[in-house]
């Protein structure tokens, strides 16, 4: 059919309504709310139908019958997000443009407020499958302008709602703040697991919790945490939406701070303000779905230190997905696995005890510190063993060196050996600059024989959450559990000598085995030439008591390493003469 091409006045074509001539299209929908025609004729006698804009404040506007609507330029509403053009008031039916004009045709303009737009679109991004992927970074100024310590942060989320997996989170940090290294976190519908690799990719923590996790970043709440009342309004600046919580800043920032371990940290959360501070939250859309999320602030409290916090978050996708566990080679989960390497650990054990004549080092290295004070406990020890008729003879070279004197006045740093006789009886002998003092003790079992050597029975499965092996290098990483942590201490308390002759002073203290929160508690074996080293370490904080006082927090730092060394024959001491003195 023969068409016109519509006329506009100058004043409509600047409002962008989109409006074209005559002409082929991908769309002929016939629609509009107005059955009744209201045609008008010109000289040619064209029919033409009105157009209404509802919810707007754009004037109708007439189109010749066979002409076809462009779509209008977004409309302005303050306070408000435009979502979109629809053909029914209860916007069920969008309008698909460009439209056929065959009547006369009204189109509704749907708008939502800024906080009921984010409030729908979170509701849809986070109750349906997501992925995204965020990363932090924080740095510290001190007051001298040189660079304070910092932390760096990436990671990958993934949250479905099909399959056996619920979630995985993967992260990898750095810097003094965090740890360094890798973590996952594997969400299921009744537990989830938190597994840790340090900067070397070993091992350092395999948990289960029996309960579900939030899935989410810690440092987005206002996506994945706060209900819609905590969220009071939302604003646009530019082309983000700022959010404002019910939490006033400093809280928020203080909670946020709090995930970083740092004393600096910590002093800052103490002095700030209790009152306001700066921070910034915003989003961004992706049609329906939030597209980015975007948390920073900076605190700077009395000149002394200044720290800037920068996270962001990007959504890569909304669909389902399948999620797969991540896999570790050489690893031992189940007790079932771990026991069949633990019986390799204790023939081995067992074989090396069985040896007549060994030869042994071990090197302590213990740090506590609490909120006012600081204790290093630094011991070194030679261990020299023999078996004869089916009886053990050590000699043991016993340092120490410790802080805790500043508690204890009765202890003392002190150098020792301690040894048996043909006879079987013990005697310790201080080196003293002129003469050397031997006393005779009544012994302590095994503790003399071997001193820093852990009791075989240790080596069973519920000492351990996991173990990596690592075959190529010869090189076994355990994994401790509360448990065998606990048993650790108990060996440290046991062993390490506070006063010569006497154990009545625990280095450690009278620690609440209740109360450990270890985030390192590994033990590491190492084979060279058949013989074996063996490292552990705990890092984490406990409650203890130190010389008398009410159990306190500390925070733990424990180092021993024990070493195998060459064999070599070990001359019995006949008398206290003969005891040789290292």
């Amino acid at each position: 059919m023969k068409k016109t091409k519509l006329f506009l006045t100058a004043s409509l074509a600047a409002m962008a309504l989109g409006l074209v001539a005559c002409g082929p299209s991908s769309s002929s929908v016939d629609t509009g709310t107005s059955t009744e025609p209201t045609p008008s004729t010109t000289e040619t006698t064209v029919a033409k139908y009105r157009v209404s804009f509802v919810n707007t404040e754009m004037p109708d506007v007439e189109v010749e019958e066979g002409d076809y609507l462009e779509r209008p330029a977004d409309p302005i509403k303050e306070g408000h997000r435009f979502i979109d053009w629809y053909l029914d008031a209860a916007f069920n039916n969008k309008a698909v443009f460009p439209i056929k004009v065959t009547k006369n045709l009204t189109i509704y303009a749907k708008f939502m407020s800024y906080r009921e737009d984010f409030l729908a679109a979170r509701a849809k991004t986070v109750d349906g499958s997501y992925q995204y992927t965020d990363s932090l970074n924080v740095t510290t100024t001190l007051a001298s302008a040189l660079s304070g310590p910092s932390a760096k942060r990436t990671g990958e989320v993934q949250a479905s709602n099909i399959g056996e997996i619920q979630s995985l989170e993967h992260y990898k940090s750095s810097g003094a703040l965090l740890f360094d290294g890798e973590q996952y976190l594997v969400g299921r519908p009744d537990s989830h697991q938190d597994i840790r690799l340090n900067e070397d990719g070993k091992l350092t923590k395999f948990e289960t919790v029996p309960e579900e996790k939030v899935v989410g970043s810690t440092f987005a709440k206002a996506i994945f945490e706060y209900t819609d009342e905590d969220i009071l309004s939302v604003d646009k600046v530019g082309s983000a939406y700022r959010l404002t919580s019910k939490a006033n800043a400093s809280s928020i920032i203080a909670t946020t701070l709090s995930f970083l371990d740092s004393p600096l940290v910590q002093s800052l959360i103490e002095q700030m303000p209790s009152n306001e501070a700066s921070y910034l939250m915003e989003v961004t859309y992706n049609g329906e779905y939030l597209a980015s999320y975007h948390y920073s602030f900076s605190v700077e409290v009395a000149s002394v230190a200044k720290l800037d916090f920068d996270y962001r978050l990007n959504f890569t996708g909304y669909e389902d997905t399948t999620i797969v566990a991540p896999s570790f080679p050489n690893l031992d989960l189940d007790p079932a696995a771990m026991e069949a390497t633990l019986a390799d650990v204790t023939a081995d054990y067992q074989a090396y005890e069985n040896t007549s004549s060994t030869k042994d080092k071990a090197n302590l290295a213990l740090t506590m510190e609490t909120e006012t004070a600081k204790y290093v406990t630094k011991g070194t020890y030679g261990m020299k063993r023999t078996i004869q008729d089916n009886k053990v003879y050590f000699n043991n070279h016993i340092k120490v060196d410790s802080d805790l004197k500043e508690l204890y006045p009765e202890i003392e740093d002190y150098e020792v050996n301690r040894a048996n006789l043909l006879s079987g009886d013990v005697y310790s002998c201080v080196n003293k600059l002129f003469n050397d003092e031997f006393n005779p003790s009544t012994g302590r079992g095994r503790y003399d024989e071997y001193l820093f050597r852990i009791d075989e029975s240790f080596f069973a499965p519920e000492s351990f959450e996991a173990i990596e092996r690592t075959p190529a290098d010869k090189e076994w990483n355990y994994l401790l559990s509360d448990e065998g942590a606990k048993a650790v201490l108990e060996f440290i308390n046991q062993s390490v000598f506070l006063q010569e002759e006497s154990n009545e002073i625990q280095v450690l203290g009278d620690f609440v085995r209740t109360s450990l929160d270890l985030e390192t508690k590994t033990l590491l074996a190492k084979e060279t030439a058949g013989l074996f080293e063996y490292t552990f370490k705990l890092v984490g904080k406990m409650e203890t008591k130190l010389s008398g006082s009410r159990a306190e927090t500390v925070n733990l730092d424990l180092e021993l390493t024990y070493t195998e060394l060459q064999s070599e024959v070990y001359e019995i001491p006949e008398t206290t003469d003969d005891i040789a003195l290292d």
